[in-house]
């Protein structure tokens, strides 16, 4: 594993009405009516979370309480758990007004941005029977 890559854990739990996806690392939740929606919305919530975290100089590991963790409190309404692969790649394009003196048509077209891209790709489940 690379400086730019870390796995972290999924876990769906249905509730009474739909299913919540968590990652237990980020204290992040996201909510579906099905487990699938719970896991997509899941995903565009940790998404966001790296990226507003990364940007804002934030720590990235901000781990649930085991007191929460749904694994300990409710393991019955544990629907599926598994690792999810986070690969974090960034780009800095540099702006025109930092450019060399000799003002490069290379540069004259480009603002000061950064992306920050993130792969997150999950591995195989461990419990499918959603």
């Amino acid at each position: 594993m690379n400086n730019n890559q870390f796995v972290i854990t999924g876990v769906i739990v249905s509730g009474e009405v739909g299913f919540s996806s968590l990652c237990l690392e980020l204290d992040v939740v996201s909510q579906g009516e099905t487990a699938v929606e719970a896991r997509e919305m899941r995903l565009e919530a940790v998404t966001l979370y790296l990226e507003t975290a990364i940007e804002s100089n934030l720590p990235t590991i901000r781990p649930m309480p085991a007191d929460e963790d749904p694994r300990t409190i409710s393991p019955q309404s544990v629907v599926d758990v598994f690792p999810i692969n986070v690969n974090v790649g960034i780009r800095v394009i540099p702006d025109a007004s930092h450019a060399p003196l000799h003002h490069s048509p290379i540069w004259s077209d480009q603002r000061r941005t950064s992306e920050i891209a993130l792969k997150l790709t999950f591995s195989r489940h461990l419990n499918t029977a959603y």
